[in-house]
């Protein structure tokens, strides 16, 4: 039932309002806009309102229950609106009566002929509903081959994404404790742009479609329990670097038919290949780490190097050789260090002895003892012949040191840049 209410202004003659039939109004409708026009004038007095029937329209509206995505448990009585005017009714405010019982107002939004639209007016206290949720998870059946956000071939891919399935299940109970049948309850689901329906597509209702949300039409008979599941599947990606690929990832890919048999020749070829790099890699970033290394340090490297010749046939023998060879250079370098240690620590041993002497011939200042005074007066002239000869000695040492050193700095020099050409040669078939 749609009123008019006009205000009247000011005015120089003041007549009574009359009531115009709503017989007597024609109406016609262009787009949005509907325009009502009477058949004889109103006069409405100054400071007066009048209140004027326009039309009176039967809507076809049936009851219903509608549980909304964002509720928590509690659905909502509603009505079923259809305009079957042929007039664009506004957004307004309606009150709903039941029995000629007031029980609720909702808001009528913008409706044009023929639309539809469920409006909610009161809770619903004699329905609840919960929701569980769970997924499950699916393997890779497809693999996407990327580089820089593009799709490249397998030779050129830096990426690869990881597709698998996976399956979101909802499951909804609705308890039905009153002694009525709902013929017409509306469940919202969240709509996922990512995921995909699976079920119960015959009991979605499309008469008001959305965006946002799903929309089941369900009858729940009276104190009935009912269970109702939404099946939704969405791709799960996950992406990683081709090198860090695994060849049993990769068979595995292959035995489920995920690559085909050229790909799985061409990323086994990759992997093996990224193996080799990062291992020589890691080879040559420890050897020109090294200032002098260890003895024991020095024969991890050669464990790992014929690793790499031996087994993995990635390195040459000769290069094993060289490694080897190496060792001895090291062996000298310790033992020349240890016999520098030695004279220093004997050298200590002269000065300390010297200043126990040196203490006790000022003891002997003062008392008649001449020939003990000689006597260490000798030991001292022995003992500063042999700091000379241990400084000789000392010298020489150092001097075989510094050549040692200056060998190992050069073959290291040879072997790093042995690595760097293996490594080169990988880069450079890519």
């Amino acid at each position: 039932h749609l009123v008019l209410r006009l205000r009247g202004g000011p005015s120089a003659v003041e007549t009574k309002s009359s009531q115009p039939s709503t017989n007597l109004i024609t109406e016609s409708e262009t787009n949005d806009l509907t325009i009502l026009t009477l058949s004889r004038p109103i006069t409405v007095q100054r400071s007066h309102s009048g209140l004027v029937p326009m039309f009176t329209k039967r809507l076809d509206v049936c009851t219903s229950c509608v549980h909304y995505s964002s509720a928590k448990g509690v659905p909502m009585n509603a009505v079923r609106i259809t305009n079957t005017t042929n007039l664009v009714l506004q957004q307004g405010e309606m009150a709903v009566y039941e029995n000629q019982k007031y029980v609720g107002e909702g808001m009528l939004y913008k409706s044009r002929p023929s639309g539809i639209q469920i409006i909610s007016y009161a809770t619903e206290t004699g329905v609840s509903v919960s929701k569980d949720a769970s997924e499950k998870s699916f393997p890779v059946h497809k693999l996407a081959f990327k580089s820089d956000g593009l799709t490249v071939n397998t030779k050129k891919a830096k990426e690869v994404d990881l597709i698998s399935k996976k399956h979101l299940v909802t499951t909804y109970t609705i308890e039905n404790k009153t002694d009525r049948q709902i013929t017409q309850f509306y469940l919202d689901h969240t709509f996922n742009r990512e995921s995909s329906l699976m079920t119960n597509q015959d009991k979605l209702d499309t008469s008001e479609l959305s965006s946002v949300f799903y929309r089941f039409l369900l009858s729940i008979k009276p104190k009935e329990t009912l269970q109702f599941e939404v099946l939704e599947e969405r791709d799960f990606v996950l992406t990683f670097s081709v090198s860090s690929l695994s060849p049993q990832q990769i068979k595995k890919f292959a035995e489920r038919n995920v690559i085909t048999a050229d790909d799985l020749q061409i990323l086994t070829e990759r992997i093996h290949q990224n193996q080799r790099q990062s291992a020589i890699s890691s080879l040559c970033s420890n050897i020109q780490s090294f200032n002098y290394p260890t003895i024991e340090q020095w024969k991890l490297i050669i464990e790992t190097t014929l690793e790499l010749t031996e087994k993995k046939k990635w390195l040459n023998s000769n290069f094993q050789k060289k490694i080897d060879s190496v060792l001895s250079i090291i062996e000298e370098i310790a033992e020349l260090q240890k016999k520098i240690s030695e004279q220093d620590i004997f050298v200590n041993s002269l000065f300390k002895n010297q200043e126990r002497l040196r203490e006790n011939l000022k003891a002997l200042e003062k008392i008649n003892g001449d020939k003990l005074k000689n006597r260490y007066l000798s030991e001292m002239l022995a003992e500063e012949d042999k700091l000379e000869n241990s400084r000789k000695t000392r010298s020489s040492l150092e001097n075989k040191l510094e050549s040692a050193k200056i060998s190992f700095s050069k073959i290291q020099e040879q072997i790093v840049g042995e690595l760097q050409g293996y490594l080169a040669e990988i880069w450079g078939s890519e």
